[in-house]
């Protein structure tokens, strides 16, 4: 499976999602205009990254979202300037905690190959040999291990994360009962709802 090339699917992250997060930054963050506009394209690669990554690994969105959390709250504390690893390596070590923390784990050594691949989509075949190559495969494993540590001394431990998700369903259920709504307008508002929630986490 490793070696079918990785789909390209439409970005789950969007311009308008980029122009509020660069909005929020500039606001609440302390920091030149070139270096918010850096920062904010930054996050915007790791979430697209993330979303394509736990797909390809069969994640639910649940370890998605807190794996993005976890990035966001990283790079609150942790600036990219602090630290040797690239975003990738950071990314790939919260969504491997991710889906510890949120008991669907993933095998270190898929969460390797299947994080290099998703990174390097756009030349997957020169992608899919250096990973079964044992020193790019070890190299990029001890980055991982490494980032995975660093993250946990980051965040202290703190891996709590509530979601919307329950309460959205709760509230979708509500409505139903109550005959509110008809089933498929309250099937297409449960929809509507989930996608402001996955905007919300990115």
């Amino acid at each position: 499976k490793y070696l079918e090339p990785i789909p390209q699917r439409k970005s789950a992250v969007s311009l308008a999602c980029l122009t509020v997060v660069t909005r929020k930054l500039r606001i609440y963050m302390v920091l030149p205009e070139n270096e918010v506009i850096l920062e904010a394209s930054s996050r915007w690669v790791y979430c697209e990254f993330l979303e394509d990554a736990g797909l390809e690994l069969k994640m639910p969105q649940l370890t998605i979202a807190t794996a993005i959390v976890f990035c966001h709250r990283f790079y609150a504390w942790q600036p990219r300037s602090k630290t040797r690893l690239d975003i990738f390596s950071i990314a790939t070590a919260s969504l491997f905690l991710a889906g510890k923390v949120e008991e669907t784990p993933k095998p270190l050594r898929e969460v390797v190959r299947i994080s290099y691949l998703v990174q390097f989509k756009n030349d997957h075949e020169r992608a899919a040999k250096e990973i079964f190559q044992k020193d790019c495969y070890l190299e990029r494993q001890d980055d991982i291990l490494e980032a995975e540590r660093i993250i946990l001394h980051t965040l202290g431990f703190e891996f709590n994360v509530e979601h919307p998700y329950r309460h959205l369903l709760n509230a979708v259920k509500r409505v139903t009962r109550a005959q509110t709504v008809n089933e498929s307008l309250s099937r297409g508002l449960a929809q509507v709802a989930w996608n402001f929630a996955n905007d919300r986490s990115e």
